[in-house]
């Protein structure tokens, strides 16, 4: 569940700017300050931060499933274990060959 509150204010000329923007998501709480955008009404500056909020909460989930950069990085391990075990054995099986002299 995620709550948000905006802060607005308005100027001595009329215009709104969003102050900044309260976010609680699964218990942790999250400040956005925005650009200093001015608009003529307090709905273009409710819009405003509707569609911040709502940018940072898509990205925000995107981030935390990153299942892709974890499948890579096993993938790279995997791969590692492996060709350093495959030289291991190698090198083994090549010092356990009997010697056998060059025919001169």
């Amino acid at each position: 569940m995620v709550r948000v509150k905006n802060i607005l204010e308005d100027d001595v000329h009329g215009r709104w700017h969003v102050k900044k923007i309260l976010v609680t998501k699964e218990g942790r709480r999250y400040v956005l300050i925005p650009d200093k955008e001015v608009f003529r009404t307090k709905e273009g500056a409710e819009y405003y931060a509707h569609l911040r909020t709502r940018r940072f909460v898509e990205g925000n989930r995107r981030r935390n499933h990153n299942s892709v950069q974890w499948r890579a990085a096993l993938k790279y391990l995997c791969t590692a274990t492996l060709l350093s075990l495959m030289t291991a054995v190698a090198v083994q099986w090549w010092r356990e060959q009997p010697y056998q002299a060059l025919p001169s």
